[in-house]
């Protein structure tokens, strides 16, 4: 199956550029058939490393995860995972993709 498209969903501690990244996941899919991949991508990213590198959140959408489901938040942002590590994992993820110049995102 030829998937054409991929669905990139980015959960972050803010709306505003510079905020920290919480996970990355994708899923490609194909937009005519409505095909779903199973291979996915899903890394979540450590809070910590990214605030002592100055990234930052809101503390309205902090709020929100931790009243939203705060034991997701905490497995999320808790992870081992560096945003280095993790921008490197999706990269490698895309280009092992049968079509990935073609792919739309």
């Amino acid at each position: 199956m030829k998937y054409t498209d991929l669905m990139l969903d980015i959960e972050t501690a803010g709306r505003n550029p510079g905020c920290a990244i919480i996970q990355i996941a994708a899923v490609p899919f194909n937009i005519n058939t409505g095909a779903v991949s199973k291979e996915t991508f899903s890394m979540a990213i450590n809070l910590d490393s990214q605030f002592e590198k100055g990234f930052n959140y809101c503390p309205n959408t902090l709020k929100w995860w931790k009243k939203e489901n705060l034991n997701l938040f905490k497995q999320l942002s808790n992870s081992t995972n560096h945003y280095v590590e993790a921008g490197k994992a999706f990269q490698q993820y895309f280009n092992g993709l049968e079509n990935h110049k073609e792919i739309r995102v």
